[in-house]
């Protein structure tokens, strides 16, 4: 596959190499939403029963994930450039898939990038001011942390995070990566704090702390036990002690909300430097990174807060929180661990990494998606000034905005509609990982010069190692999905997220066939579009 002159918008996209190996190692570590995501992780692993599983279980699932990681690293080292999965499904597959599958990336991402916002306030914020008006005995500070989960403050402090990371997308790569180093310090630094600090201290130690701390608010001298006894008397039963393949296979569809998501680099193949080593160094060290620490921290909470214990805090949450309405926190891992932290600067350094950790992959999902629709009208699916480059910032400036305004009408809309707020898009990844893990299946057979010629034309045998890796990605989601579609627990199966899933499907569709009319008006052919690469 060659360039050819007047295929494309132009003859280089304008983009420029920025990022090196440390730069899309950290990308990727962000682009998870890692500690936002945690959350979310732990409390749908232990509702699930993982028990002691839940350890190993997240030790093995880094493990199987490293099949899907290695799926996007292969593709984006053949085919390296922006767009990601767009360009290699459109080229090896199909026009119309490649489409859908990104447009599934453009909407939820952008819908992600409303939740992030709202959740900066409704979770990041009131979380630590909650923490440290609890360990310090700080009333104010506690009474300021439901302030900032109204919905007035959620959609004050969302709009304005938003442009600001929509202003710091637009001034470009050097100054983004500038400030990813700097949050991915500090978000280290605290993390090592906050979590540092609760595995120094005793299980007896954290029990009399959380008991002090919560007495004044549950006028109960045990809170902890008591959580667990009116857990007990709601039905829940303690967490299994015994470990076993189909326990730890059980936590797979938990940590597939944070874990496999190392791959956001994939998206921005034309602006990273020595590509092969970039791309799959950068996903697999940030894969051990996510999947090691997400199983250090909970094996800290195991051995200093308590499985029990966690277990039951979930299971009322999730049931019938009424019975612990007097508990002024959530079972959230930065709640319930930071709130032991009396140290007010320690306690501060603390959340604030958290939420450095949770919240920064707005921007990542701003730059991802803005490449997505910069490589359609690449393409001449949309009108050429989405590929316009600014030639100061060498960003694509109306992509960008136009994301960002996308992104603020999903904040406005889950601000306002509670139901939205606990929509999941898993399936919907599911889905993309199907026709992804398809297209590494088949690349070395339907495209078999482009795959022999690329740098990664490894065999394992005479079996081609990314179609192995593409098998594995499509069993992956396959359990995944199958655990989503039959346990509740996940939250994935609810009538509005199946809805939204399908939806968003079957507007692709309807957008594909525009985009195709579009072009066709302007006498553009695109079957001689997408028999080429782009240029880099």
């Amino acid at each position: 596959m060659h360039k050819s002159v007047g295929v494309f918008v132009r003859e280089a996209t304008g983009l420029v190499k920025t990022l090196s190996l440390k730069d899309v190692f950290m990308f990727n570590v962000f682009f998870t939403s890692f500690f936002l995501a945690l959350v979310f992780v732990y409390e749908d692993a232990i509702l699930e029963g993982a028990g002691v599983n839940l350890v190993p279980g997240l030790l093995l699932s880094t493990l199987i994930i490293a099949l899907q990681v290695m799926t996007y690293a292969t593709l984006s080292v053949a085919m390296p450039r922006s767009g990601g999965d767009y360009v290699w499904v459109s080229r090896i597959l199909s026009p119309s898939l490649g489409f859908i599958v990104s447009w599934s990336w453009v909407v939820w991402l952008a819908f992600w990038i409303g939740f992030g916002a709202n959740t900066l306030a409704t979770i990041g914020l009131s979380s630590i001011l909650a923490t440290l008006g609890l360990a310090t005995s700080n009333q104010a500070l506690v009474s300021a942390s439901q302030i900032v989960s109204t919905q007035t403050s959620a959609l004050v402090i969302g709009s304005v995070v938003i442009a600001l990371f929509a202003t710091l997308v637009i001034t470009g790569m050097r100054a983004y990566v500038k400030v990813q180093l700097a949050a991915f310090i500090l978000g280290v630094v605290g993390t090592i704090i906050g979590f540092g600090y609760l595995s120094a201290i005793s299980h007896s130690t954290y029990v009399s702390v959380f008991n002090k701390v919560m007495a004044p608010y549950t006028s109960n001298s045990n809170t902890y036990d008591f959580i667990i006894s009116q857990a007990t008397k709601n039905g829940w039963t303690p967490p299994t002690t015994t470990i076993s393949l189909i326990g730890m296979l059980s936590v797979l569809p938990s940590a597939f909300i944070a874990i496999p998501w190392v791959q956001g680099s994939a998206f921005i193949g034309s602006e990273i430097r020595n590509v092969k080593r970039s791309q799959i160094f950068g996903m697999l060290l940030a894969l051990l990174f996510v999947g090691g620490v997400t199983a250090a921290i909970a094996f800290v909470l195991v051995q200093k807060v308590g499985l029990n214990f966690l277990s039951a805090f979930s299971y009322l949450e999730y049931t019938n929180s009424s019975a612990i309405s007097s508990v002024p926190l959530l079972p959230f891992v930065n709640s319930i661990s930071f709130v032991v932290l009396t140290n007010p600067v320690l306690n501060v350094l603390a959340g604030v990494g958290f939420v450095l950790l949770g919240w920064m992959y707005i921007a990542q999902n701003m730059i991802n998606d803005s490449r997505i629709i910069f490589a359609w009208s690449f393409d001449r699916l949309l009108p050429e000034r989405f590929a316009s480059v600014s030639e100061r910032f060498h960003t694509p400036v109306l992509a960008t905005i136009l994301v960002s305004v996308l992104g603020w009408v999903f904040l406005v809309l889950i601000t306002f509609e509670p139901a939205l707020s606990v929509v999941s898009s898993m399936f919907a990844f599911n889905f993309v990982m199907f026709i992804v893990g398809s297209a590494a299946l088949l690349f070395p057979f339907i495209k078999k010069q482009l795959f022999e010629s690329s740098p990664v034309s490894w065999k394992l045998g005479k079996l081609p190692v990314l179609s192995l890796f593409g098998l594995g990605t499509i069993l992956l989601n396959a359990w995944a999905a199958y655990n989503y579609l039959v346990n509740p627990v996940y939250g994935v199966n609810t009538p509005i997220s199946e809805e939204l899933v399908v939806a968003v499907i079957i507007t692709g569709i309807v957008a594909y066939a525009f985009a195709k009319l579009y072009a066709k008006r302007k006498g553009i052919d695109t079957s001689s579009v997408f028999k080429e690469i782009p240029p880099d």
